[in-house]
């Protein structure tokens, strides 16, 4: 016969919540090439407000090329 203490250690056990799958190393190297091309797109696109006239062709042709990236990447 099973003591309470077993009975509701073993219940626990049956019942607890799943543990979280775990993030192999190159998934977790794609979120975090995804998070910082992301960042380097949201601060580029604050800068451009500011920029002179002057350096708006290189300025946009910059953000295509790491729109581009960041595209690729997730295929």
């Amino acid at each position: 016969m099973t003591t309470a203490k077993e009975f509701m250690a073993s219940f626990k056990a049956r019942h607890a919540a799943p543990k979280p799958k775990r993030v192999s190393a190159k998934e977790q190297v794609k979120q975090a090439r995804e998070a910082l091309l992301n960042e380097i797109l949201s601060g580029m696109r604050d800068k451009k407000r500011t920029i002179p006239k002057e350096w708006e062709r290189g300025f946009m042709s910059a953000m295509s090329v790491v729109e581009m990236i960041n595209s690729q990447n997730k295929f």
